[in-house]
């Protein structure tokens, strides 16, 4: 089921913005203005609408269930472009793979480049994925998995891939190139032919082969990684522990490396390996969890929240923290309430 509102966009829209924000899985905000797409329901499986605006071309198409949803995007503009899913509630997976052109995904301070025909997944708890888009045509594909969903497939007694200590995970530092049968379950996934009941079925059984397939890969290459020494991998417990004791004060690099007993350079090395993460990236982490905790359940101001987590400035924290969750410390909590 199609619905084009692109006339209706043109008449609320003065001009193209150099940054167009994804706010959710079927809403765009665009300069101000909010296209909304249908929600998805029984009834049909899937949305797609299209903005044609001066020179960007944009089109999405969305098919949103409980436990998983797939959002299409085909973008052709000469301008710099991002697109941000905020943070959600719950933990969830995302499975990007890049048709054509190229986009940089960004989360946590962390930037991967993916080429064509690439995937890459991603395990959240906390901040937003952003794609950027810097010029030309690009299709891509976000595929979004629940916790939900992800507990039901393989439950957290019998693996530590989803540990729930784990706030970020990012499977594939430069992304991975899609096998055979990944491409023939993406094609399958985005050109479904099978009668409307089953479509449900169809998707959920060809989403959960493709999540297999990348874990396999994933746990294949854990596999030949050498196993990090006991005494280094407490090291990292204690420095992560450090971090969360200290937040409102963190530590230098050089300060955390010697209270724990290392260097710096192998507090990063090591750091990253075992949390897939920037030690600079788990503060940042730690700081908008703590952030989102106070705007929720207390009446300390903005001002009061940024200092509690180490920002001398309130500005510096307000940008960060719309940069992680994609709205503002204030609109954050104008929502809650």
């Amino acid at each position: 089921m199609i619905h084009t509102r692109a006339g209706e966009i043109r008449s609320r829209v003065e001009e193209v913005a150099r940054r167009i924000v994804l706010t959710s899985r079927n809403e765009i905000e665009q300069a101000g203005a909010r296209f909304t797409l249908e929600r998805i329901n029984a009834a049909h499986l899937e949305s797609s609408a299209t903005l044609q605006e001066n020179d960007l071309d944009l089109k999405i198409t969305d098919a949103f269930l409980e436990e998983f949803a797939i959002t299409r995007i085909q973008l052709t503009t000469d301008k710099t472009v991002s697109l941000q899913w905020p943070q959600q509630d719950e933990a969830s997976v995302k499975i990007v793979l890049l048709l054509k052109g190229k986009i940089e995904l960004s989360v946590a301070n962390n930037l991967i480049a993916l080429q064509p025909d690439h995937l890459n997944m991603i395990y959240q708890r906390t901040d937003a994925l952003l794609l950027i888009h810097e010029t030309g045509a690009t299709d891509f594909v976000v595929l979004t998995l629940s916790e939900n969903f992800i507990k039901t497939l393989i439950p957290q007694t019998e693996h530590d891939v989803f540990d729930k200590d784990t706030r970020l995970k990012i499977f594939f530092g430069s992304g991975y190139k899609k096998s055979a049968v990944m491409s023939d379950l993406i094609n399958h996934i985005l050109d479904y032919k099978c009668p409307k009941y089953l479509k449900r079925i169809h998707l959920q059984s060809k989403i959960t082969e493709l999540f297999f397939q990348l874990l396999l890969v994933y746990s294949e290459k854990q596999a030949t990684v050498t196993q990090m020494p006991v005494h280094i991998e407490k090291q990292m417990y204690e420095a992560r522990q450090q971090i969360i004791e200290n937040i409102r004060n963190p530590y230098t690099l050089k300060t955390l490396a010697r209270t724990i007993g290392t260097n710096e350079y192998e507090l990063k090395r090591n750091f990253k390996q075992t949390f897939g993460m920037t030690v600079f990236g788990y503060i940042n982490e730690v700081r908008m969890q703590r952030a989102q905790k106070y705007l929720k359940s207390s009446h300390l101001s903005i001002a009061q929240i940024a200092d509690k987590i180490g920002y001398k400035n309130p500005q510096h924290f307000s940008t960060a923290f719309k940069k992680s969750t994609g709205v503002t410390p204030s609109a954050y909590r104008d929502k809650l309430n």
